[in-house]
C-alpha cells in the first residue's frame, strides 16, 4: 500500500507551469493582461501586416512578432512566450509542419493556426491531424479573429482537464481512506474491465486476497459469461453513461452501479463499480411493490388519487398519482395553506367553506374546483371526502379521493363550442338543416328556418307538416319521407314554396340497424336556376353571333406542362382547319396538324414568346387541308395568366386568302411599274446624252469662243440632269436618291471637265446623308453645277492653288430671312441669319437644310450686287432656289460663299 501511495503522489508534485502558454502563466500569477502575444511565422511582411490588420479589425488587443527561419522561430518562441502562432504553410527554408512539431514539443497547449495562400484538401487534413488547430486562406482572413478565439478556448479547456487530473491524483490518499471505509463493495476498473483497485468491502465480498483480485476482470468474476451483454459495465463501456442493475450473485441480491470516467481523448477510460447488498430490502420491496403497483395502475388509469388527513397529528399523506395530478414533486409541502394556495382564486372560498362544513357537521361531501399547477396549467378536479369522528363527534380523520376531470371538462367545453359554432354556421348559411322523427315531425331545425317560414323555432318544432306547409305540398312531403324511412335510401327533391325553388336532400339515420330519424338539408336554388337559364340563353346567343361572324372566336390554353388545348371555339373552326370543337377541347394537336409544315414552328415559337412576356400574339400563316388548296389565316389574341400557372388567350382568327392574293397581284403590278419607271429614266438619260452629244458637235463647228462656252454650259446642265436619271434607275429606289453620293460624283466629273491640269482645286466635302425626291434633287443639282463651275472658272487665277468646300447640313430651329418679293437672292451678313425680328419687305422662315459652296479664291468685287447681275448662271441659280422655295445668300470675304437654304419636304417660308 505504501508503494501505491508514492505512485499516486508523484503526479501532484509535477511543475504546474509546464506546457502552459504565457497567457495562462500570467493569469496564474494574478497579473491580468488581455493583450495576446502573436508569433507570425511568415516570410512576407505584407502578408503579416494583413494578418495584423485583420486582428485589429476584429478588435483584438495583441503584440506581434514576425520571423521566417527555424532559429528565429525557436528564439522568439523562448523569449516572446507567444499565446498563439500564425504560420505560413511553406517558407523558403522552413515550413509550418516543422514549426508545429517544435511548438508541440515545448508547449503542448499553445494554439497553432496555419495561414497560407493556397492549400489542398489533403494537406489541410494533414495539418489538422498533426495538431494544427485550424487553417485559413490569405484571401479569406475575415475568419481569423474567430479562429484565434476558438483555438485559445480549446487549449484552455485541455489545460483545465489536465489540472483536474493532477488534482485528482494528488487527492488519491484522501480518497483511499474514504474508499476503504465505505460499506458498499467498490472497485476501480480499466477500460477492459480489469480491476485496478478495490476497497476492503469488495475484498470481503469476493473472499480473496488483494493480490488475487487486482488485475482480474470483473466480467468474469461478477457478471459471468452468460450476462456480459446486459452487464452494467458492458453497457457503460458502450455509451460512456452511468448504468445500474440489480443482480443475483452467490445467493444474494445486489444493486450494481457503474460510474464511467473519460480519458484525455474524451473516450471511455474506465469505471467505478459499486455493489450494495439489497437482498432483505428487495424481498420487502417486492411485496409492497405488488400491491402498490396494482393501486398505482388503477389510479393512473382513472387519473384518480387518494389522500388522508390525520387531524389529531395534523399530518397529510398523498398517493403518487396526486403528485402527478397537481404537477408537484415529492418535496411539495403538504400543508393546508400550501394546497389552498394552488386552488384557483375563484374556487378557494367555496372549497374552504365545504371543509369547514365537514369538520363541523357533515360526514361526507363532494365538489369540483380548479387548481393552477406550477407550470401554469389549469386543471379541473372532482373531489369526494369522508370524515371519521371520535365518539365525542369530533372529526379526527378525513379521507378523500381526487380525480382529474380536465379532459372531460375540455371535451364538454369543446362540444359546447362546436354546438354553438354549428348553430351559428347554420343560422347564417343558405343551407337549411332539419331532423324529423318517425312521425315526420321536426325535432331539430337550423335557425334560418325562422326566416324561411316566418315563425320562431319554438312554434315550428314538433309540428306536423300540415301545420307548417300548404296541404298539397305537405302531403307530398309526408309520403316522400315515409318512403325514405321505409326503404332506407337517400333521395333528392326539387320543390317550390312562396315563389322560390328549393332543392332538398333527405336520408335516414339508423339507430340499432333501423331508420329512427329522417335528416336532410335544403338549398334555395332559385337564383341558380335563373342563372342557368340566363347562361343557356347567352350561350345560345353567343353561338348565333359566332355563326354570323366571318371568322373564328376562340380561347387557347397553354397548361403548366406545356400542352395546348382549345376550351372554346366557334363552329367555323371546321371550315378553317377541318376539325370540330370537340377534337381540340383537350388537345390542340389536330389544329396544329392543319397548319402548313413550314409555318408551324414559327406559329408555336410566337405562342411561347407571347406566354413568356404576356404580349399580344398576332400571326399570319397558311393552312393546308387534304384535297383543298392552300389558304391563308390571320390570327390575334391577348394572353392572361391563370392562378395555376396556365396561360389563356382570348382571340379571333379570320381567313385572309383573298387579301393575300390581292396583295400578290398588287406587288406584281408594283414590280412591273418599277421596271417601267426604270426604263423611262434610262431612256430620258439616253435622250439627254444624245442632246449633250449634239451640243458637243455643234460647239465644234462654231468659231465664236463665247458662243461655244454657252453651248458647253448648256451641255453641262443637260449632263447634270441625265446623271440624276442614271442614279435613279441604278439605285433600285425610284422615289428618291442619296444626294450626298450624287454630289461627290457630280463634282468629280466637273473637275475632270473644267479644272486646269496644272493645279486643280482641292474639293472638301461635309455632307449629311440625305435622300431627296427627283423634284428637289434636279434643281439642287443644277444649282451645284452652276456654282462649282463658276468657282472653277473664276475663283482662282492661273496657276493659283485653291480649295472648294461643299457642305450639306441640317439647320433645325434656326431663323433666317428671305426676300418677300420675286427675287430669291439677298446679300446679307452671317449675323442676319440668327435675327428673328421681322423687317420691312422681308419675312422670317425656319431653315431646315443648307447647301453651301465656298471657295478661298479672289472673291467678288466690292460693287457686286446679285440683284443687278445679268449672268445666266446667277439668274438660273436664283430661279432654281425659288423653285426649291428656298433662300439664296451670297457672301464675299476671304473668297466667296453661296448658301442655298431649303426645306426637303415642302415650303420653308410663308409669304407675308
Amino acid at each position: 500500500m505504501k508503494k501505491e501511495k508514492k505512485k499516486a503522489a508523484k503526479p501532484a508534485a509535477k511543475d504546474s507551469g509546464k506546457g502552459k502558454t504565457s497567457l495562462e502563466r500570467r493569469k496564474a500569477k494574478d497579473k491580468p493582461n488581455l493583450e495576446l502575444r502573436v508569433l507570425i511565422l511568415e516570410d512576407s511582411a505584407v502578408d503579416a501586416e494583413l494578418m495584423e490588420r485583420q486582428l485589429r479589425r476584429d478588435k483584438t488587443s495583441f503584440q506581434a512578432r514576425r520571423t521566417e527561419t527555424r532559429a528565429g522561430f525557436l528564439k522568439t518562441l523562448k523569449e516572446f512566450s507567444p499565446d498563439v502562432i500564425l504560420a505560413d504553410y511553406t517558407l523558403p527554408k522552413f515550413d509550418a509542419m516543422q514549426a508545429l512539431k517544435l511548438a508541440r514539443q515545448r508547449f503542448p497547449f499553445l494554439p497553432f493556426i496555419v495561414v497560407t495562400g493556397s492549400i489542398g484538401e489533403e494537406k489541410a487534413v494533414a495539418c489538422l491531424r498533426a495538431g494544427a488547430d485550424d487553417y485559413l486562406l490569405k484571401d479569406r482572413l475575415s475568419r481569423l479573429g474567430e479562429a484565434l478565439r476558438q483555438a485559445t478556448e480549446k487549449h484552455r479547456l485541455q489545460r483545465e482537464r489536465e489540472n483536474m487530473a493532477e488534482a485528482l491524483l494528488g487527492a488519491a490518499e484522501r480518497w483511499r481512506t474514504t474508499f476503504d471505509s465505505m460499506n458498499d463493495a467498490v472497485c476501480l476498473l480499466d477500460e477492459k474491465g480489469a480491476i485496478q483497485q478495490c476497497n476492503r468491502a469488495m475484498n470481503r465480498l469476493l473472499g480473496l486476497p488483494f493480490k488475487q483480485i487486482i488485475g482480474r476482470n470483473c466480467l468474469d468474476m461478477i457478471c459471468g459469461s452468460g450476462k456480459i451483454a446486459a452487464c452494467a459495465f458492458h453497457l457503460a463501456r458502450k455509451d460512456c453513461q452511468r448504468h445500474e442493475e440489480e443482480t443475483f450473485w452467490h445467493g444474494r441480491w445486489y444493486r450494481v452501479r457503474v460510474e464511467p470516467f473519460r480519458g484525455a481523448d474524451g473516450g471511455f477510460a474506465g469505471a467505478v463499480h459499486i455493489m450494495n447488498d439489497i437482498t432483505i430490502a428487495r424481498e420487502s420491496k417486492n411485496r409492497l411493490r405488488e400491491s402498490a403497483t396494482k393501486l398505482s395502475h388503477a389510479q393512473r388509469i382513472g387519473r384518480l388519487g387518494n389522500w388522508e388527513w390525520n387531524l389529531e397529528g395534523n399530518t397529510l399523506e398523498w398517493s403518487e398519482e396526486l403528485y402527478r395530478i397537481w404537477g408537484v414533486g415529492k418535496d411539495f409541502p403538504l400543508t393546508f395553506d400550501g394546497i389552498a394556495a394552488m386552488i384557483h382564486p375563484e374556487d378557494q372560498a367555496a372549497n374552504q367553506a365545504m371543509v369547514q362544513q365537514l369538520l363541523s357537521e357533515r360526514d361526507e361531501s363532494g365538489c369540483e374546483f380548479r387548481i393552477i399547477c406550477p407550470d401554469g396549467v389549469v386543471k379541473h378536479i372532482h373531489q369526494h371526502i369522508e370524515v371519521t369522528r371520535a365518539p365525542s363527534g369530533q372529526a379526527v380523520r378525513m379521507f378523500g379521493i381526487m380525480q382529474d376531470v380536465s379532459e372531460r371538462k375540455r371535451v364538454e367545453k369543446a362540444l359546447r363550442e362546436m354546438s354553438e359554432i354549428f348553430r351559428l354556421f347554420l343560422k347564417h348559411n343558405p343551407i337549411y338543416v332539419f331532423i324529423k322523427d318517425e312521425n315526420i315531425r321536426p325535432v331539430y331545425l337550423s335557425d334560418n328556418y325562422e326566416k324561411m317560414l316566418g315563425r320562431p323555432l319554438q312554434e315550428i318544432l314538433g309540428r306536423s307538416m300540415d301545420e307548417l306547409f300548404p296541404s298539397e305540398l305537405s302531403r307530398s312531403m309526408v309520403e316522400d319521407d315515409k318512403t325514405i324511412l321505409r326503404d332506407g335510401a337517400p333521395r333528392e327533391f326539387v320543390e317550390e314554396l312562396n315563389g322560390r325553388i328549393y332543392s332538398t336532400m333527405k336520408f335516414p339515420i339508423l339507430i340499432d340497424g333501423r331508420p329512427k330519424y329522417l335528416a336532410g338539408y335544403t338549398m334555395d336554388i332559385t337564383e341558380r336556376r335563373r342563372a342557368e337559364e340566363l347562361l343557356h340563353e347567352r350561350d345560345q346567343l353567343l353561338q348565333n353571333l359566332s355563326a354570323q361572324i366571318p371568322g373564328m372566336i376562340y380561347t387557347f390554353l397553354r397548361r403548366p406542362d406545356g400542352r395546348y388545348a382549345i376550351p372554346y371555339t366557334s363552329n367555323i373552326i371546321q371550315d378553317n382547319f377541318g376539325v370540330t370543337p370537340q377534337d381540340v377541347y383537350e388537345d390542340a394537336a389536330p389544329l396544329f396538324a392543319a397548319i402548313f409544315a413550314e409555318d408551324r414552328p414559327r406559329v408555336k415559337a410566337a405562342i411561347e414568346e407571347s406566354a413568356r412576356t404576356l404580349s399580344t400574339w398576332q400571326q399570319e400563316f397558311r393552312v393546308q387541308q387534304p384535297g383543298q388548296p392552300m389558304r391563308w389565316v390571320w390570327g390575334k389574341s391577348e394572353p392572361f395568366r391563370l392562378a395555376d400557372g396556365s396561360i389563356l388567350w382570348y382571340g379571333f382568327n379570320a381567313e385572309i386568302t383573298e387579301r393575300k392574293q390581292a396583295e400578290e397581284k398588287l406587288l406584281a403590278a408594283l414590280q412591273e411599274k418599277e421596271v417601267l419607271l426604270k426604263e423611262i429614266h434610262h431612256r430620258v438619260k439616253n435622250n439627254l446624252q444624245v442632246i449633250s452629244g449634239l451640243l458637243t458637235l455643234q460647239a465644234q463647228q462654231i468659231d465664236d469662243e463665247r458662243l461655244r462656252s454657252v453651248l458647253q454650259d448648256s451641255q453641262s446642265r443637260i449632263w447634270t440632269m441625265a446623271l440624276i436619271h442614271q442614279t435613279l434607275y441604278q439605285s433600285g429606289n425610284l422615289a428618291d436618291i442619296e444626294i450626298a453620293d450624287y454630289i461627290r460624283g457630280l463634282t468629280g466629273n466637273l473637275l475632270s471637265s473644267h479644272a486646269r491640269v496644272a493645279m486643280p482645286p482641292t474639293v472638301i466635302f461635309d455632307l449629311l446623308p440625305l435622300r431627296l425626291t427627283i423634284d428637289k434633287a434636279i434643281p439642287l443639282a443644277l444649282i451645284l453645277n452652276e456654282l462649282v463651275t463658276n468657282a472653277m472658272k473664276h475663283a482662282f487665277a492661273d496657276g493659283q492653288p485653291g480649295e472648294i468646300r461643299i457642305s450639306l447640313q441640317e439647320r433645325r430651329g434656326v431663323k433666317f430671312y428671305a426676300p418677300a418679293k420675286d427675287t430669291a437672292t439677298a446679300r446679307r451678313a452671317p449675323s442676319e441669319c440668327m435675327d428673328a425680328t421681322p423687317r420691312e419687305g422681308i419675312a422670317p422662315c425656319v431653315q431646315t437644310h443648307e447647301l453651301s459652296i465656298a471657295d478661298n479664291g479672289v472673291g467678288l468685287p466690292e460693287s457686286f450686287d446679285a440683284a443687278s447681275q445679268k449672268s445666266l448662271g446667277l439668274q438660273l441659280v436664283a430661279m432654281l432656289a425659288k423653285q426649291l422655295d428656298g433662300a439664296l445668300a451670297i457672301e464675299s470675304a476671304a473668297g466667296t460663299v453661296v448658301t442655298v437654304t431649303f426645306n426637303r419636304h415642302g415650303k420653308s417660308q410663308e409669304k407675308t
